[in-house]
């Protein structure tokens, strides 16, 4: 097992959910949350926003890339407000969104 993944003497730093903003002591190195609960509330939190972006990028790939018209219609513009929004939130509430799991390097 490569050293990194092996529990340190004293613990692992202690951490701050994002879902519930409480301090908590991590069992494992990986562990980002502080219970099941909260990892399935975050779960269904980023799969509600994901069904969000994808049925408005679905709708604006439909109209050709052009604004759409009434509820269906959205626009890359929209998109972008929607997903600023979100980061918004995400910071006022203190809640960090985990990098992506890959980069472009």
């Amino acid at each position: 097992m490569p050293k990194s993944l092996l529990k340190p003497a004293g613990g692992y730093p202690i951490r701050t959910c994002p879902g519930c903003s409480t301090t908590f002591q991590p069992t494992r190195h990986d562990q980002s949350v502080c219970s099941k609960p909260c990892r399935e509330a975050m779960n269904n939190h980023e799969k509600a926003r994901a069904q969000q972006v994808y049925r408005a990028l679905y709708h604006w790939r439909k109209s050709g890339g052009r604004m759409g018209k009434g509820p269906e219609g959205a626009s890359l513009g929209d998109i972008s407000r929607l997903v600023q929004g979100w980061i918004d939130e995400d910071k006022a509430c203190g809640r960090l969104v985990p990098p992506l799991p890959y980069t472009n390097r």
